[in-house]
């Protein structure tokens, strides 16, 4: 049991890391390096809109008495159905915050409804997820995640595509900001399948090296639309291998390239290497701090500890 739950916990720390945490420049100059040095940021930050959706993922995998179960009387009220008379899958999860509750220190409205075709770790699984009047923190989301599982001759892949438009609001619930997501991309994991158990029981203990070696590597493609004061900004995003190891929040390895239209026309491109080697005091054994940022052929080390944001920012 203890297995499965650290199983379920990587996957979420897999899925949450991503290089689309989108908070694009309002500023309609927007400057190259700044754009830049944003991107870098995002890269390594987690989306809170996706720890929303992948927080409520878990609910409705195990075995159902009945066609239907309530497993919180709270706000959220969740909800778990089984769709087919007589079938334990698929299913559907209703996450429902009514007029709205304090979840997490967020403010949510809304429902966020979730179809599960089958058993999370079983290949070909789908997870998709939409969204009905759903607020968090006076962002509306709307749209379609879809999650897969692709698992095959041992290797554990997921597959990840993502249509979403986040629309900010001020007090009196004026639009101020539209952005548009889309996303395709596969996270492979990097694992030893038979040191699980997964589909070979459980008996295997959990010695001090289980979590060594484990990571992820992310390949894929993103657009992001941002609409302001009827000015429209788009970045184009390529990841290319993007590893990162079980207890270092760095990647280790993987390039990003992206392709900015900023609100005035102008247009940049810049690449992040996160394979970029170095030394800095404070980097821990096993994990890397160093990658490199290469905007319009000029290439900046970056030790990604410090408060390197800043000092680019200052440069």
């Amino acid at each position: 049991m203890k297995k499965l739950l650290l199983i379920a916990i990587l996957f979420s720390g897999a899925i949450l890391l991503s290089c689309n945490r989108e908070e694009i420049p309002a500023n309609n100059d927007v400057d190259v390096k700044s754009v830049a040095i944003d991107e870098m940021f995002n890269a390594l930050t987690v989306d809170e809109i996706q720890i929303a959706i992948d927080q409520f993922s878990g609910f409705g995998d195990g075995f159902l008495k009945s066609g239907e179960v309530v497993e919180s009387t709270t706000c959220p009220v969740v909800t778990v159905e089984k769709t087919e008379t007589g079938k334990e899958w698929p299913r559907k999860v209703t996450v429902d915050f009514g007029q709205g509750c304090s979840k997490n220190e967020k403010q949510f409205s809304g429902k966020m409804i979730i179809i599960k075709t089958g058993p999370w770790m079983t290949s070909g699984s789908v997870r998709e997820v939409t969204f009905e009047n759903f607020v968090m923190d006076k962002v509306k989301v709307s749209g379609k995640k879809r999650l897969e599982n692709l698992t095959a001759n041992g290797k554990i892949v997921f597959s990840i595509k993502i249509n979403i438009t986040l629309t900010t609001v001020d007090e009196t619930g004026k639009e101020i900001k539209i952005i548009k997501r889309t996303e395709n991309r596969t996270q492979s994991w990097n694992i030893d399948v038979a040191k699980f158990g997964m589909n070979m029981g459980l008996g295997m203990g959990m010695g001090k090296d289980f979590a060594s070696g484990i990571g992820f590597e992310m390949t894929g493609t993103s657009v992001v639309s941002t609409q302001k004061d009827g000015q429209e900004m788009v970045a184009e995003k390529k990841a290319t291998a993007v590893k990162t190891v079980f207890g270092c929040r760095f990647p280790q390895a993987g390039v990003i390239e992206c392709s900015v239209k900023s609100f005035d026309s102008k247009e940049s491109k810049f690449k992040i290497d996160f394979s970029a080697a170095g030394e800095s005091s404070d980097c821990k054994p096993g994990c890397d701090c160093i990658a490199a940022l290469t905007v319009n052929g000029t290439t900046t080390q970056i030790d990604l500890t410090e408060k390197w944001r800043e000092k680019l920012q200052n440069n």
